[in-house]
């Protein structure tokens, strides 16, 4: 009876209890803490990649808006030059009909057509030496300003998936939202409208030398009327924004996902042993990243002025925005499978909707 007593009464060994669960737990709470750093930084490297994808795609995508603009610009010179060479010839040979066609003017005026043969002669030999190289440079501008149009895009995102992919494990690949570059061929009468003003010195200064004044006048008079049609008659057409583009509107905007391997399930695994197997908590770090990043136009002034000079102005640039998709889960799924990944069969749960890129 007594040693029974004793034994209801002894309370060595007690604290061994105690350890066994509490170094149970604390074992837990230390492979839990290892477990949310795994988590953490397998977040903030997909992040990252994604990040830097998004914004690597913008920023091609917004140099080959400043080249397609270039492009233009060279159109428009060409044009300028070319329509004012023939406004001259055109306005010579008329001018010269004009006096000749007279009695009294050809004696009021005859002096003149010696002068206007030599401006006639001079524009002819200009026009002749750089009419095949002009013709040459504006196929080529064409054809350049159509690949950048159907192929950046492309381009763009295998660079960007190499970008993220650079940063190596737990990034395995990536996958952009995009399309097209909103250029279209425009109508020449757009261009030489812009082509006029340019165009219109080079032409009536081209008869500065001619005298009588009767007869310069009449003849900038010519040239001012033959510089449309000449611009018309070369057939030179500029890029412009597809009809229905806004600046900073939803064309211009690109989804960049990251996809990666499933994160680690250490910080899980100490949960449950801290909670002797019970899933009371869960680790999550999720195997997509996504970032949205867009190619904008910094103009200035009003917005139509802005979209009407918008490919005639190297000032295209890239920026982050905010992530916003009215699919988010679509998309997500849709860039696991263009990236062959089966780590995400069902990724979207873990991300929330919206977030700031920064």
């Amino acid at each position: 009876m007594n040693r029974r007593r004793d034994l209801v009464n002894d309370e060595r060994g007690a604290i061994l209890v105690v350890g066994v669960f509490a170094a149970a737990f604390l074992f837990g709470a230390v492979y839990f803490v290892l477990g949310v750093g795994d988590a953490v930084q397998h977040r903030e490297t997909m992040q990252d990649a994604a990040d830097t994808g998004a914004y690597a795609t913008a920023v091609l995508h917004a140099r080959a808006m400043n080249l397609i603009a270039l492009l233009n610009m060279v159109k428009l010179s060409l044009a300028a030059i070319v329509a004012a060479l023939l406004a001259v010839m055109i306005a010579a040979t008329k001018t010269i009909a004009f006096i000749q066609a007279s009695p009294a003017r050809l004696a009021a005026l005859g002096a003149a057509i010696p002068l206007l043969v030599a401006v006639h002669a001079r524009a002819l030999a200009d026009h002749t030496s750089i009419r095949g190289d002009v013709d040459a440079v504006l196929n080529a501008a064409d054809r350049a300003q159509e690949t950048l149009r159907d192929r950046l895009p492309e381009i763009a995102a295998g660079q960007a998936t190499q970008a993220a992919i650079a940063y190596g494990p737990p990034v395995e690949q990536g996958t952009v939202v995009t399309s097209a570059l909103p250029v279209r061929r425009g109508e020449p009468l757009a261009l030489c409208e812009r082509a006029l003003p340019l165009a219109r010195p080079l032409a009536l200064d081209a008869f500065d030398p001619v005298a009588p004044v009767p007869a310069r006048t009449h003849a900038r008079g010519e040239a001012e009327l033959a510089l449309m049609p000449s611009c018309l008659g070369l057939g030179v057409a500029a890029m412009e924004l597809e009809p229905g583009t806004a600046l900073g509107g939803e064309r211009l905007q690109l989804r960049f996902f990251s996809v990666g391997a499933t994160p680690s399930s250490r910080g899980q695994s100490g949960v449950e042993v801290a909670t002797w197997a019970r899933n009371g908590a869960q680790v999550e770090g999720g195997s997509v990243g996504f970032a949205q990043a867009e190619y904008y136009f910094d103009g200035e002034g009003a917005e139509a002025q802005e979209q009407a000079d918008a490919l005639f102005s190297m000032r295209w640039r890239a920026r982050f925005r905010r992530f916003r998709t009215p699919n988010l889960a679509g998309d997500i799924n849709a860039a696991c499978g263009r990236a062959g990944a089966a780590s995400c069969a069902d990724p979207a749960g873990s991300l929330e909707a919206e977030r700031i890129a920064h």
